[in-house]
């Protein structure tokens, strides 16, 4: 198949389906050029008039993996000011962060296949919505990753080979193991963090079944933003899967817990605004951008970081009167 096809029968329907219009030139440009000596890039997806992210296509089962394609794309990005770069066969997608001071191939943020037998792709695909675009979701995932990746290159120096000698005293007067034994088991977790790699890549291993039926689930209460949620069992309620598509993952997430609950006539009337100190979580008003439509005619705010999303829904749960406690989430791990 050739790159035309590739494009016109794969990657255009999932750009449309992403929220992006084909047709207005104020948001999707075909064969975008900076300046007329300039080659084009295949789509450019803007903001306001402005490009924020370009999408290299190849043809089906091209090799996405060399050097030589991210450096020319990464390239033309940074000279036209563009954070974010697509590289697709319209089967395998990269995410590139051509603004990370980092070397080439630790600019990647994801990759993942349509064909793959995961979630992942969906997960993928949600943070290159119009709408997770506009909420800098690309962004505050990338933090997350970096932070993650920082934690564990600080564990891997802490539990290296051998043990630093001050770290295994201090363990075995607080333990009571012996320094031998404490030794071998800074040695085993040292050969743990060593075999966790340092990509960025995610991948996720899903079952579309109930909360109560997987030992993935944890209560709201607990859930922390290293993980992707897939499935909220609110008691009372049929359980709700987590839309990958429309919006970064806790975003939706919050959504789809306000339109529940307003649907239902949980939440009191007005604008719901739980701490003063705080933007309210439901307005009586829409803002372009930075509500979303609930049942009732009010509008959930989603102008709020990945962390302050779950804050947010468990705030919100409290309003409806219901101990965030008892809800479940099937969540998928990150693994890198």
């Amino acid at each position: 198949m050739n790159e035309a096809t590739t494009k016109t029968a794969f990657i255009q329907p999932v750009i449309a389906a992403l929220g992006w219009d084909l047709t207005d030139p104020s948001e999707v440009i075909l064969e975008f050029k900076l300046s007329a000596g300039h080659n084009p890039v295949d789509f450019a997806l803007l903001l306001h008039g402005k490009p924020v992210l370009f999408i290299e296509a190849k043809a089906w089962g091209t090799p996405l993996d060399g050097a030589k394609i991210a450096q020319q794309i990464t390239s033309y990005a940074v000279q036209a000011g563009v954070q974010w770069i697509v590289i697709t066969d319209g089967n395998e997608y990269r995410v590139y962060n051509t603004h990370a001071a980092v070397p080439l191939e630790e600019k990647l943020l994801r990759t993942a296949r349509i064909t793959d037998e995961d979630q992942g792709i969906h997960t993928l695909l949600g943070y290159l919505s119009k709408q997770s675009i506009a909420d800098n979701g690309l962004s505050t995932l990338w933090t997350a990753d970096d932070s993650s990746r920082r934690v564990l290159d600080a564990l891997r120096s802490i539990f290296s080979s051998p043990p630093n000698g001050d770290l295994v005293e201090l363990i075995a007067q607080e333990s009571g193991v012996p320094h031998g034994g404490v030794r071998g088991a800074l040695e085993g977790l040292e050969a743990h963090f060593s075999s966790t790699t340092n990509s960025r890549q995610a991948r996720t291993n899903i079952a579309a079944v109930s909360p109560s039926q997987d030992n993935r689930s944890v209560p709201l209460s607990a859930l922390v933003n290293d993980c992707i949620p897939l499935v909220v069992s609110i008691p009372g309620f049929a359980d709700i899967p987590i839309d990958p598509g429309t919006g970064t993952p806790f975003g939706q997430m919050f959504v789809q817990i306000g339109e529940v609950l307003d649907g239902d006539g949980r939440l009191p009337p007005g604008e719901l605004r739980p701490n003063p100190k705080n933007a309210p979580l439901v307005t009586n008003e829409p803002k372009s951008g930075a509500t979303r439509p609930l049942p009732s005619g009010r509008h959930i705010n989603i102008r709020h970081t990945e962390h302050q999303f779950i804050a947010c829904a468990r705030e919100l749960l409290k309003v409806a009167g219901i101990d965030p406690q008892t809800v479940k989430v099937v969540t998928a791990a990150l693994s890198r």
